[in-house]
């Protein structure tokens, strides 16, 4: 099986440091700490190595993490600005 950015994400033990990068990426974003495991919204131009990490595993990881982060937070993922917004509002009661 190719890594394409249309497979399903597989974080479980036996995932590829690509498909692991996947995972982790979406995970930093239902945790609302968007780019965690990566050293944080300061380091998106230069994507630190999670210390659990082999280095032989880096490359793979990142190039997974930065698909996933183009799929979740468009092109400019590493200069968008990121806040607080409602996720619905609900209307005024008479």
């Amino acid at each position: 099986m190719a890594d394409t950015i249309d497979e399903p994400i597989n974080a479980g033990s036996t995932a590829s440091p690509y498909h692991r990068g996947r995972a982790d990426c979406v995970q930093d974003g239902y945790e609302n700490s968007p780019f965690n495991c990566v050293g944080g919204l300061e380091h998106r131009d230069a994507l630190l190595k999670p210390r659990w990490l082999p280095d032989a595993d880096w490359p793979e990881y990142r190039r997974g993490y930065e698909e996933q982060a183009k799929l979740s937070y468009g092109e400019d993922w590493r200069t968008c600005p990121f806040g607080w917004r409602p996720v619905l509002t609900l209307p005024a009661t008479p």
